[in-house]
């Protein structure tokens, strides 16, 4: 898979973030500044989904320091995480999909 590193700047709540994302042969890594909180998650996702025409969130899972948002994209299931104490942030294939799927997500990522 072609790395790829790209940037998208945020603007929920009034404050600014700068999204770069990383893709790697695992996940997309995305790399979010300045820190985001817990309260910043849910916009920070929307802009995402906004980003990935077409994804279907299927669930959310909360958790103490972290928000797990598992979709579905073109006929493959994703997770989406957010970490906010280690400031993680990554995309990763549903177990049991294969790896191709991300090459799908990231074409619809990057549009």
């Amino acid at each position: 898979m072609q790395q790829l590193n790209q940037q998208l700047t945020l603007q929920p709540n009034g404050h600014t973030f700068n999204v770069q994302y990383e893709a790697t042969e695992q996940s997309i890594l995305l790399t979010i500044t300045p820190e985001f909180d817990y309260d910043d998650i849910e916009q920070i996702a929307a802009i995402c989904w906004q980003a990935i025409s077409g994804a279907e969130v299927v669930e959310e899972i909360p958790g103490a320091d972290r928000i797990n948002y598992r979709f579905r994209y073109n006929q493959h299931y994703f997770v989406l995480n957010f970490e906010v104490y280690s400031q993680s942030c990554w995309i990763e294939v549903e177990a049991g999909s294969a790896n191709p799927a991300l090459e799908v997500l990231l074409a619809g990522f990057s549009r």
